[in-house]
């Protein structure tokens, strides 16, 4: 019965008031901040950048939404290990779906985002396709059980972050950074 009670508590989609507005990304997915990292270049952004990386819980909400209106540029599934997502380096190692999105407001900046894997379920869900546009805040997919969820935003003038480290968010309300 508490296996029930686990299974359907984790497969729950409760509706989400979101909290839409231009120049703001929101967080893809319920968790735990627990890095935010300057990269001196990302290859997709073609510059400075910002990774926000969060840790969802196997009792956290584990569906994904758009941080931003934007249209998929393009996918890469790598193939990887299976750690738990508890551990750092699970970010460099494990299983992931990376996604390049371009905003469709004006300015059409790029970012990413990558849903990786943990070491339980291993199950990574993402319904997008290459050319496709989505709303903010849409659902695009899952990360089954304990896993993380990043995004990455061009380092540059009038970015703001907002979230801090150890703050713990959910997909669709909590803005992580705005660009004024």
């Amino acid at each position: 019965g508490v296996l029930l009670l686990l299974i359907v508590n984790f497969f729950r989609d409760p509706p989400r008031r979101l909290n839409r507005g231009a120049g703001q990304y929101l967080s893809p997915a319920d968790g735990k901040i627990v890095e935010i990292t300057r990269l001196e270049y990302d290859e997709f952004i073609g510059g400075p950048a910002v990774r926000i990386g969060m840790f969802l819980t196997i009792l956290n909400v584990h569906v994904n939404r758009m941080p931003s209106a934007s249209r998929v540029l393009s996918l890469k599934y790598n193939p990887g290990r299976f750690l738990s997502a508890t551990k750092p380096e699970s970010a460099l190692v494990n299983e992931c779906m990376w996604i390049g999105c371009e905003e469709t407001a004006p300015g059409q900046r790029r970012y990413a985002m990558r849903q990786i894997s943990g070491g339980l379920a291993r199950r990574i869900v993402c319904d997008v396709r290459g050319g496709e546009a989505f709303e903010q805040g849409q659902k695009f997919g899952m990360i089954k059980l304990g896993s993380r969820a990043e995004v990455i935003v061009p380092d540059e003038a009038g970015l703001e972050l907002v979230v801090p480290l150890g703050k713990w968010v959910k997909a669709g309300r909590d803005v992580l950074c705005r660009f004024r």
